[in-house]
């Protein structure tokens, strides 16, 4: 391997970190922007657990959001996420009514 400084040192292997980087330009125009990732292997775009961003209504999942996923955990992120859209156009399906008494009968 040469070196910038002219050094020649003798490798049988070398290993380079890949960077990775969300293909997210679509998001922009909704105002979200890619994060550096701590680990400083790429950037992603943040939300919490449930794939919710930090603009109101728009939840991403798979790899825009963990950088390394693999297509198992990616369709589980997007299963997540469309549980958690459900449950925000729904509310009222995510409570119990209770009879006045406030005891559920069995």
């Amino acid at each position: 391997m040469h070196l910038r400084d002219g050094t020649l040192v003798a490798r049988q292997a070398l290993a380079v970190m890949p960077r990775f980087v969300a293909r997210s330009e679509v998001l922009a125009g909704l105002g979200l922007h890619s994060t550096a990732h701590p680990f400083g292997t790429g950037e992603f775009i943040a939300a919490d657990p449930r794939g919710l961003t930090e603009v109101p209504g728009v939840w991403v999942a798979a790899n825009i959001t963990g950088i390394t996923a693999q297509v198992v955990s990616s369709a589980a992120g997007g299963v997540v996420a469309a549980a958690a859209i459900n449950a925000d156009c729904h509310p009222r399906r995510n409570t119990v009514a209770l009879p006045r008494s406030g005891r559920i009968s069995r």
